[in-house]
C-alpha cells in the first residue's frame, strides 16, 4: 500500500513540476483555477457545436472583423457565445484541426476534474499525448474520407490543417500512399501501450510487468514495447 501511494505521489511530481505548476497541489486554488477550466471547457463545447448551424451567417464577420464588432453591440454573431465564440469555433475548427478540435475541450474538461479533486487520478499526460496523436491523425484523416461529404460547408471535416498535411502527402505519395500511412499508424496506436484513465491503473500496469520478472519485462504485459 506505501509502495502503491509512493508511485501515484511520484507521477504528481512528474507531472507538476515538468509543468511549472507546483502552486495547483494547494486544493483551493487547485479546485477555484479546475472549475473555471471546467467552465470554459462547457463554453468552448458549446461554441463548437452552434458552430455547425451558426458559422455560415458568422463566416464574413470573422474574416473581416471590423472595429467594435467584437463586443457583438448589435448581436451580428449567431454563435451561441457571441463573438468570442464564433472566433474560437472558427480558429480550431476551420483552421486547426477540423471535427478533431473537440479533443481540445475534452483534454480540458479532464484537466478541470484533476484540478477539483473530482477525479484527483487522472494522468494527465498520458491523456494528453494520447490525445494529441488522435487528434492529428483523426484531422487528415477526415480530411481524406470526408470531404465529399462537407462539399458545401464552410470548413473542411480535416480542417485546414488536416487538408494541408493530406494534399503534401498524397503530392509525395499519392492517395494509395496516404492510405497506407493511416493504416500503418492507426495499427500502430492499436499495438501500442493503452491509455490508463488514471494513474492507479498506470500502477496496476506497472506492478503486473515487475511480477512478470525481468525476463518478460518486455511483453506488452508490461506495458512496453
Amino acid at each position: 500500500m506505501s509502495q502503491k501511494k509512493q508511485y501515484n505521489n511520484n507521477q504528481r511530481q512528474s507531472i507538476f513540476e515538468i509543468l511549472g505548476l507546483n502552486v495547483l497541489r494547494d486544493e483551493r486554488i487547485g479546485f477555484v483555477l479546475g472549475l473555471l477550466i471546467l467552465l470554459a471547457s462547457v463554453v468552448m463545447l458549446i461554441a463548437f457545436i452552434s458552430y455547425f448551424t451558426s458559422g455560415p451567417a458568422d463566416q464574413s464577420l470573422v474574416l473581416d472583423l471590423q472595429d467594435g464588432e467584437l463586443r457583438n453591440d448589435g448581436h451580428v454573431f449567431r454563435n451561441t457565445c457571441g463573438s468570442v465564440g464564433a472566433l474560437i469555433s472558427h480558429q480550431f475548427i476551420a483552421c486547426g484541426f477540423g471535427l478533431a478540435s473537440f479533443a481540445i475541450p475534452a483534454f480540458f474538461i479532464l484537466l478541470g476534474l484533476r484540478l477539483t479533486r473530482a477525479y484527483k487520478n487522472i494522468n494527465l499526460l498520458k491523456w494528453f499525448f494520447g490525445l494529441a496523436v488522435l487528434m492529428v491523425w483523426c484531422s487528415v484523416a477526415f480530411a481524406k474520407f470526408l470531404s465529399p461529404l462537407f462539399e458545401n460547408a464552410i470548413f473542411n471535416p480535416g480542417g485546414d490543417h488536416g487538408l494541408f498535411i493530406c494534399q503534401r502527402i498524397e503530392n509525395v505519395i499519392g492517395s494509395p500512399g496516404l492510405i497506407a500511412v493511416l493504416v500503418l499508424v492507426a495499427i500502430a496506436l492499436q499495438y501500442t501501450r493503452p491509455l490508463p484513465l488514471s494513474e492507479e491503473d498506470s500502477f496496476h500496469h506497472h506492478q503486473q510487468g515487475a511480477r512478470a520478472g525481468p525476463g518478460r519485462c518486455a511483453d506488452r504485459k508490461c506495458g512496453r514495447i
